[in-house]
């Protein structure tokens, strides 16, 4: 069985030796600084946040639906598409990075709607790095299926909140699940008829109250066109009516996910899940001790920011480059009764600097750090004065932008 165990020495200076192969896949240079941090007996040691790893390319924020969940409901934004020569120049800037960043198109709007697509896929293959969309799959025509097959794209997510007709209707208003089963069907039959296995599928839910209880049957149903990967997120509540669907309100609060040396631990071993463990895990998390279960430590995904964690940089259809996804478009999200707006944040623009240029400024470098050590105050937990109605500066001192109120940075919210 293959497994991402890999192992190490220490030379007679007592210098941790990387292999080769190791460093250069994560991009790690001599000179370089990697957080390490203790998990009870084991550590972890971070990639280095100085190396791009992944770039989010948003094509576009324009889509051909109008899901109840999109924060694009919350926007007076124009409309637009990413030109072929800011591609072009994103694309030529990543040719000059060693390791080269895996490519993930997506933002706030559907891909399959631009044009160029198709080729702008093709070029990313050509320089010999990974690429990955995500899709509502309305658009996944025959067509569009055979050219992502025959271009080897590497992932293809599609989104899928329910796994009945009505349910998934209720949410992703304008789109029908069947057609959309049967394009994701039709994809998986274009891979066996080119015996490939690319693209390998993956499906994105957003967890509700409403659509929760459909989540095992989706998993069976996606099984039919072969999905593979499955990234659960719960939903950024945006209107007083999302408030009521989450999954998550004492989760917000509850000390047991904090990471601090002050909590009793209460580490479980691995067990079957059933209706009496389930019960026992609840009733433990509720404790106020920090409770894992197996291997797995949930409150290591506290205080961190996933998309700093993946090396990821987000470069928007108008060429403005962004730390990550969330602050792409300025937005309104709820903690818990209050109303939070997270502002836009960029760095500069491939318009008017190379994106190497950009990453590696003193304003960005000094962010990245700033974010792997997470001393912003925590206004998800804490949520009791005013400077927690935006990401502007917090009650630490912090300065814009201001990332304790980040769901994503909590584990409540996760993008594929």
């Amino acid at each position: 069985m293959k497994n991402n165990r890999t192992e190490v020495h220490v030379d007679p200076q007592g210098h941790l030796i990387l292999p080769p192969a190791l460093a250069e896949k994560l991009g790690i240079r001599p000179g370089d600084s990697l957080l390490l941090q203790q998990n009870h007996d084991s550590v972890t040691i971070s990639r280095p946040i100085h190396t791009i790893a992944r770039i989010n390319i948003e094509l576009t924020n324009q889509c051909n639906l109008n899901c109840l969940t999109c924060m694009r409901n919350t926007w007076e934004e124009p409309a637009g598409m990413m030109r072929m020569d800011v591609f072009e120049r994103v694309l030529a800037d990543l040719k000059t990075l060693n390791p080269v960043p895996m490519v993930f198109f997506g933002g706030f709007g559907e891909p399959l709607l631009h044009t160029h697509l198709l080729q702008m896929i093709r070029a990313v293959k050509e320089m010999g790095a990974r690429a990955e969309l995500i899709t509502n799959g309305t658009l996944l025509d025959d067509r569009m299926a055979q050219n992502l097959v025959e271009l080897e794209l590497d992932c293809l997510w599609v989104s899928l909140d329910g796994a009945n007709p009505d349910c998934y209707a209720d949410v992703r208003l304008g789109a029908a699940l069947p057609r959309v089963i049967d394009n994701m069907k039709n994809l998986y039959h274009q891979r066996v008829m080119h015996h490939s296995t690319l693209p390998q599928i993956g499906v994105a839910f957003v967890a509700m109250r409403r659509n929760i209880s459909d989540l095992p049957e989706l998993v069976r149903l996606s099984a039919q066109f072969g999905a593979r990967h499955y990234s659960i997120s719960n939903v950024l509540p945006h209107t007083p009516a999302l408030q009521t669907e989450m999954l998550y309100r004492r989760s917000m609060y509850d000390i047991a996910w904090l990471q601090n040396d002050v909590l009793s631990n209460i580490d479980l071993p691995r067990m079957d899940v059933d209706l009496t463990t389930l019960q026992v895990y609840s009733d433990l998390l509720k404790s106020g001790y920090r409770t894992n279960l197996g291997p797995d430590h949930s409150s290591e995904h506290v205080d961190t920011c996933p998309f700093l964690a993946k090396g990821s940089v987000s470069v928007r259809w108008d060429g403005k480059v962004s730390p990550c996804l969330p602050l792409l478009h300025t937005h309104p999200a709820y903690l818990d009764d209050r109303l939070r707006t997270s502002y836009e944040h960029f760095f500069g623009s491939v318009k008017e600097q190379p994106l190497p240029a950009i990453w590696y400024s003193t304003e960005y470098r000094d962010f990245r750090v700033r974010l792997q050590a997470f001393g912003f105050s925590p206004c998800v937990m804490c949520n009791s004065c005013e400077m927690a109605n935006d990401n502007k500066e917090d009650c630490f001192g912090s300065i814009f932008p201001a990332c304790g109120g980040c769901l994503w940075a909590q584990g409540l919210i996760q993008c594929p």
